[in-house]
């Protein structure tokens, strides 16, 4: 489904529950997202921010660093 209107966004989920991760990807895929990113930790999701991302699905549960934290760190 490349045709699709979401075909072009870069989205990251971050959770550190592999199920859940695998979950939202499959949901993405089938609303054909292609470019979908993971990370299952806070200290992980640090890293791969440095990339740019249209769109963060983000746990506030998660391991090193929480999500209100993460989001913090990285947006101010």
């Amino acid at each position: 489904m490349t045709d699709s209107k979401f075909a072009s966004l870069k989205v990251i989920v971050v959770d550190d529950d592999p199920f859940q991760i695998s979950i939202v990807k499959r949901v993405l895929g089938l609303l054909g997202v292609v470019q979908v990113g993971e990370a299952t930790s806070g200290l992980a999701a640090k890293e791969e921010l440095r990339s740019r991302w249209d769109v963060i699905l983000l746990d506030l549960n998660i391991p090193d660093m929480d999500g209100i934290k993460l989001a913090l760190a990285h947006w101010i």
